[in-house]
């Protein structure tokens, strides 16, 4: 289900347990101009997340180094965005989230137990503060028979 708050976003995803993945990342996310302003640095964390003993997500994420370093062990044991929208609170100024399908490479196939080839969903969240700097980057790989879209509509635009 879509939401478009930040509680309907992050209750959901609060109980996923993360398996940390070693190896750095880049140093820094991909941010659009019309995303926001990068932060100063950033933190790389990617990791497994699952839902019992199943892995159903590959997680890719950056998160400001200046947040980061105010809990570092919360984003190692929790969900980064809960951790981050803990840390900033009222700060937030933006989000967006974007879906793509794609399908699952030799490295999907391995971590999520997926087929060579299988359909997968790419979902990125960007999350900016009140200043318009870049807090957040999240990208992640579901497994595309997991992620079902259940938007509710507004009422039909009247007849002028």
């Amino acid at each position: 289900r879509l939401t478009a708050d930040w509680r309907g976003l992050v209750e959901p995803i609060e109980g996923h347990v993360l398996k940390l993945l070693p190896g750095a990342g880049p140093v820094a996310p991909q941010v659009g101009a019309a995303e926001g302003r990068p932060a100063a640095g950033y933190a790389y964390l990617k990791s497994l997340q699952y839902r019992g003993r199943e892995p159903f997500c590959l997680a890719r994420v950056h998160v400001d180094a200046a947040l980061h370093r105010k809990a570092p062990a919360r984003f190692r044991k929790r969900v980064a965005l809960a951790v981050l929208l803990e840390l900033l609170g009222a700060d937030v100024g933006r989000a967006r989230m974007g879906f793509r399908v794609g399908t699952a490479d030799a490295a999907l196939q391995a971590r999520l137990r997926l087929p060579l080839g299988a359909p997968t969903v790419e979902a990125r969240c960007v999350v900016a503060d009140r200043a318009g700097v870049v807090r957040y980057v999240g990208e992640f790989t579901y497994p595309a028979d997991l992620v079902h879209f259940d938007v509710a509509l507004a009422g039909p635009p009247t007849q002028d």
